[in-house]
């Protein structure tokens, strides 16, 4: 997805962001054990479920119309 940002609380410009939404199932396993097994932390820093954070911690507008099409 290719999104226009607007200025926000990740950045005070006007700037265009790529996005991929990316789904698992956690057979098992918990958010903690997935994350620990990821390699890439420059990229991935941190691993949440959308339901424990919602309302509660700033999430980029990319995202957020990213999950759009899951929901």
């Amino acid at each position: 997805m290719k999104f226009l940002m607007m200025p926000d609380y990740f950045s005070d410009n006007e700037r265009v962001e790529y996005g991929g939404l990316f789904g698992i199932t956690l057979n098992n396993m918990t958010v903690k054990d997935i994350y620990n097994r990821i390699n890439d932390r420059d990229e991935i820093i941190k691993l949440e479920l959308y339901s424990n954070i919602k309302y509660k911690e700033p999430i980029a507008p990319i995202d957020e119309k990213l999950l759009e099409y899951y929901l």
